[in-house]
């Protein structure tokens, strides 16, 4: 430590390790360490000349530091975590016994809990590709191919994330209404030819639920009933879907599951027709008196959401009133529907989905 001038020079100095000593008798101030031995003198305040040039001799009071704050960014750095594990051989036959050796997060791999958690963290977080990473890791020194990395994160997957993946569908199981959709994804490597469709299913608890938020993602190859009928066996409640139709094959087959649909699969079409309309023409349309009533329906659930905290009234019960009052008029609109507005097309079939679904 020294100082040049007014300035106090700090060389080699972690500050989170430090703390002001206080002012001394000449006006100079000390840095302690946490330890509670004292760092070299340093011009932190105003030498006693400044002071009483400005306030007279002794005519100034130490009053409590001013405090300016900088962010450091201290870059990530590898550690290698070296164990050495005993070994012994008996003096007249040779043979050879080890110590135990420490237990490691995975058999035979060199991977550490830190190491695993800034890959997921770089990969599933924030994205990063695992080529960059393992060009990054390179900068710090360390040569981890990609293919290692990708492996491990299988094996990190399925021994260890599996059992809170099945702890969570299990307590999924406990919330009275869900949510479930699912989205064609595409495979290159899974044993059949690269670009086939696949799709990811999710599963999660809905916004009555904010404190204990549940989401689950499960892959599969197709689309068709037996994967929701594995996944949702033991649960018993509501399930808001999209309006496929296996989710309904499924509510057929169990008498405690109950399908609703969901209010923005609903009106999608609805608003697709009403922008083809002509703007002299749509507040005459069925379109915009469904859009309306919808729209109702979302006000009354968002003048319920804060009486929810305070209510012991269920939360569905009081959905189902706020909903009423809109799905009444809602109703006399579509039974105004005939034939012959188009039940084929995407407009028709919505009509017959929402006067099935909701």
């Amino acid at each position: 430590n020294h100082y040049k001038g007014n300035r106090y020079h700090l060389t080699g100095i972690t500050v989170s390790e430090y703390w002001n000593g206080g002012i001394t008798k000449n006006g100079t101030a000390v840095l302690h360490h946490r330890n509670g031995s004292a760092e070299s003198p340093g011009i932190l305040n105003m030498t006693e000349d400044e002071l009483a040039a400005e306030f007279g001799k002794n005519g100034w009071k130490q009053l409590p530091d001013a405090i300016s704050r900088r962010y450091r960014f201290v870059p990530a750095k590898v550690e290698v975590e070296e164990h050495h594990i005993g070994v012994y051989a008996d003096k007249k036959d040779g043979h050879m016994v080890k110590a135990k050796h420490p237990r490691g997060l995975l058999h035979g791999s060199a991977v550490s809990p830190t190491l695993a958690a800034a890959i997921m963290n770089g990969k599933y977080v924030n994205a990063v590709p695992l080529y960059r990473l393992e060009q990054e890791f390179k900068r710090y020194g360390l040569s981890i191919t990609r293919q290692n990395m990708a492996n491990w994160m299988i094996r990190l997957g399925e021994e260890y994330l599996s059992v809170l993946y099945d702890y969570l569908h299990w307590k999924l199981y406990d919330y009275h209404v869900i949510q479930a959709d699912e989205t064609p994804v595409l495979v290159n490597h899974d044993g059949r030819p690269a670009g086939s469709k696949s799709y990811m299913w999710v599963y999660r608890s809905g916004a009555m639920y904010p404190e204990n938020q549940i989401v689950l993602y499960e892959y599969q190859r197709t689309r068709n009933v037996p994967h929701p009928r594995e996944f949702l066996k033991d649960y018993s409640g509501i399930c808001v879907t999209d309006g496929y139709q296996v989710y309904h094959t499924l509510e057929k087959e169990k008498e405690d599951l109950t399908i609703a649909g969901c209010w923005v699969h609903g009106r999608r079409k609805f608003e697709e027709v009403l922008a083809a309309i002509p703007a002299e023409g749509k507040k005459e349309s069925v379109a915009y008196l469904v859009m309306k009533q919808i729209q109702a329906i979302y006000r009354e659930e968002g003048k319920l959401k804060d009486f929810l905290e305070y209510s012991g009234l269920g939360v569905h019960a009081v959905r189902w009133l706020g909903n009423r009052l809109a799905i009444i008029q809602n109703t006399r609109n579509l039974t105004n529907i005939k034939p012959a507005n188009a039940p084929q097309s995407g407009f028709g079939l919505d009509i017959g989905s929402i006067s099935y679904e909701w």
